[in-house]
């Protein structure tokens, strides 16, 4: 899409390179947020490279397993407040039993 939108696609590479390229985070903590940001879009081939980056920086396989638990619970989290604003709230007679 934005390679139809030339002016709009060199910007956002030249945000892209800029943000990876700078230096405020350590190496480690960018693997990290890399990592994060793999498994959120859901990219393999991302995801593989992050994986490559985090264990170049000795992130153990327990800290990837919390990345993966915490992004697991914030899709679970905005699933659930998504259904519930579409569905809206059932009213207390359609609950069962174990719900009120």
């Amino acid at each position: 899409m934005l390679q139809l939108l030339p002016e709009l696609h060199r910007k956002y590479t030249d945000f892209v390179e800029e943000a990876l390229r700078a230096e405020y985070l350590s190496p480690r903590d960018r693997a990290l947020v890399e990592l994060t940001s793999a498994m959120i879009i859901g990219d393999q081939e991302d995801l593989r490279k992050a994986l490559i980056s985090a264990k170049q920086e000795f992130i153990t396989n327990e800290e990837i397993g919390q990345v993966a638990g915490i992004i697991a619970v914030a899709k679970t989290k905005k699933l659930f407040n998504e259904t519930s604003t579409q569905e809206g709230i059932l009213p207390q007679s359609s609950q069962s039993e174990c719900c009120r």
